[in-house]
């Protein structure tokens, strides 16, 4: 749940006032993520929501799958942003893992993993999902973690087939030049990822309850919430997080033809306040 907070900077919100649910409707509620620099402006009504009551139970569970990988996309950009996951680890196997139950066994292996790293590392964040290779050569893994590891510790530790690592932040700046900032990488790094994984994410290869991602606990992005009485307000609310900057990218609800929903912002920063360097770890 998001945090209920206070303006950082009084002046910067104006018209807002703290987040209380049991106040009238409508009203424009701002949700910040500081560490993944980005935030989402909202106008909350009555009925929130879509009615589906004449959907089929077919059309009604597409849907719901839907809304549930690009949930599970936006909750893992902001993850991996927030917590500077910039090393992504491609973890093989030696034999062929195929289908569901082969996904259930490539999930317990790389869980074990994730375990004996921590023992050996200390708590870390980290995020990883499993993908069928292209070629047909059963699942794989990417695990993405924000400290540099050394690659032989890893390889021993995995124990299953080879090992791979990408740097996002050094290869994407290579491959770009000089341009493109800290956080930039880190969401073309979470855009590879949810991309890829996500067209693993059916219905089928996520039956008897299986996860599309894991992540580890206790790194959950800081939320922040306020109501405000315009989106004028809101995203001055926003704005107050990153020195008062305007945000680099804005999608507004409006501009799609497809939203049935109540109007909704979603803006991001191409950097936090006050963060310099690629942040080596």
């Amino acid at each position: 749940m998001a945090q209920v907070v206070t303006p950082a900077d009084p002046s910067a919100a104006e018209g807002g006032r703290s987040l209380d649910l049991r106040t009238e409707l409508p009203y424009w509620r701002a949700t910040v993520y500081p560490d993944a620099c980005e935030a989402t402006v909202t106008l909350v009504v009555p009925g929130n929501g879509s009615a589906e009551s004449d959907l089929s139970d077919e059309e009604r569970q597409r849907r719901n799958h839907i809304r549930a990988t690009r949930r599970a996309i936006t909750e893992s950009r902001r993850f991996m942003v927030a917590n500077r996951l910039r090393y992504m680890w491609v973890l093989t196997f030696s034999s062929s893992l195929q289908g569901a139950e082969g996904r259930r066994e490539c999930m317990r292996l790389v869980a074990q993993f994730a375990e004996r790293l921590r023992d050996e590392t200390g708590r870390l964040p980290y995020w990883y999902s499993p993908e069928l290779h292209p070629l047909g050569h059963g699942w794989h893994v990417n695990f993405f973690v924000g400290k540099r590891l050394p690659h032989g510790d890893v390889e021993r530790l995995w124990g299953h087939g080879f090992v791979w690592v990408k740097d996002w932040v050094k290869d994407s700046r290579v491959q770009r030049g000089t341009s493109g900032t800290f956080v930039e990488a880190l969401r073309l790094a979470s855009s590879y990822g949810c991309k890829y994984a996500a067209k693993d994410w059916s219905a089928e290869a996520l039956d008897g309850g299986a996860h599309r991602y894991e992540i580890s606990q206790g790194f959950k992005p800081r939320a922040l919430s306020l109501r405000a009485d315009s989106v004028g307000s809101a995203l001055r609310f926003a704005r107050s997080y990153f020195g008062g900057r305007y945000p680099d990218s804005v999608w507004r609800s409006s501009d799609s033809d497809s939203w049935d929903g109540p109007p909704v912002w979603c803006v991001s920063w191409s950097s936090a306040a006050g963060e310099e360097g690629d942040g080596d770890g």
